[in-house]
């Protein structure tokens, strides 16, 4: 197809997947930590996502898989810090084109209690630069062959959230309430190979979402030696700003505009964890869900 849509459909995907890393952090809460304790980590994630067309528009599918290692550290009663780095390998398919990004980031952040880490208030913050290679390849069809191009990109996120960990003898119900800005910028990508490839335009994009969400958390369970803790999650995601993303591309000076098929600026997310400590070593899995997209992790944690 002449219209690269899938360009449109990358950085959509890309945008979001500024919180896949985010939520991928483990042990962020610092509960159950001594102050001045530190742990390292490594967490496993993966991301998939089907949109079905609209109005013209075809549908699409991304995927991401990550990996990344890091370090937490709970310097007080008030405060937990923490800081790590990892790779992010996704591919977005739609309208007869594919673009494979792969992905270096770095993420860091913390969570400040006003009375505790423990219960009570608190104020969390992220932030998350990630410099990325992009290509692309299109079957234009007709007896017309295929288009490629490459490109550069960063990818920034940044959260803050505001929220309060209520504590009882059997539960922990944790409403937060936050906003996240998310920025892409991505080089011009002059496709070859083709009659009809395109010589797409820079791309500057960013986004505003507003993040309320509610977790609970049951009462750790003895399981031999073993402690286990579920938990469940309900999310809601508003763009503030839109949902979609509008990419523009040039052949012989005529404009073409390319638009997403990702539209939906209120999502809705359930998600569910489970936890199992032996003395230091933590391990977790969790996973989320909505109508058009599904993420997991998995990680291991070590105190010392």
């Amino acid at each position: 197809m002449v219209g690269g849509q899938v360009h449109a459909d990358a950085a959509t995907s890309l945008l979001r997947q500024v919180s896949l890393v985010e939520y991928a952090v483990p042990r962020v809460s610092g509960r159950g930590d001594e102050n001045g304790q530190q742990r390292v980590w490594t967490t496993a994630m993966t991301f998939d996502e089907d949109i079905d067309a609209r109005s013209g528009i075809a549908g699409s599918k991304s995927d991401a898989d990550g990996f990344m290692m890091g370090v937490t550290r709970r310097f007080d009663d008030q405060l937990l810090g923490y800081l790590a780095g990892g790779t992010l390998n996704g591919s977005t398919a739609s309208a007869d084109g594919v673009v494979d990004t792969d992905q270096v980031f770095v993420t860091l952040g913390g969570r400040f209690g006003l009375h505790s880490l423990d219960q009570g208030m608190f104020v969390a913050a992220n932030l998350t630069a990630a410099p990325f290679d992009y290509e692309s390849r299109r079957q234009i069809g007709a007896g017309l062959g295929g288009a490629q191009g490459n490109a550069d990109g960063n990818l920034f996120g940044a959260s803050v959230k505001l929220g309060y960990d209520h504590v009882t003898a059997d539960y922990r119900v944790t409403p937060t309430v936050g906003m996240r800005l998310s920025h892409l910028k991505r080089e011009a990508v002059a496709e070859t190979g083709s009659e009809l490839a395109l010589a797409v335009d820079e791309l500057d994009e960013h986004r505003s979402d507003l993040l309320p969400r509610l977790g609970v958390e049951a009462k750790p369970a003895q399981l031999g030696n073993w402690t286990v803790a579920p938990a469940l999650s309900i999310a809601y995601e508003h763009a503030l700003d839109g949902a979609d993303t509008t990419s523009r591309g040039f052949i012989e000076g005529v404009s073409i505009d390319q638009i997403s098929v990702f539209d939906n600026a209120d999502v809705f997310r359930v998600g569910a964890s489970i936890s199992a400590k032996l003395d230091r070593l933590t391990i977790s899995a969790s996973g989320s869900n909505q109508d058009e997209n599904a993420a997991g992790m998995i990680s291991a944690s070590y105190a010392f």
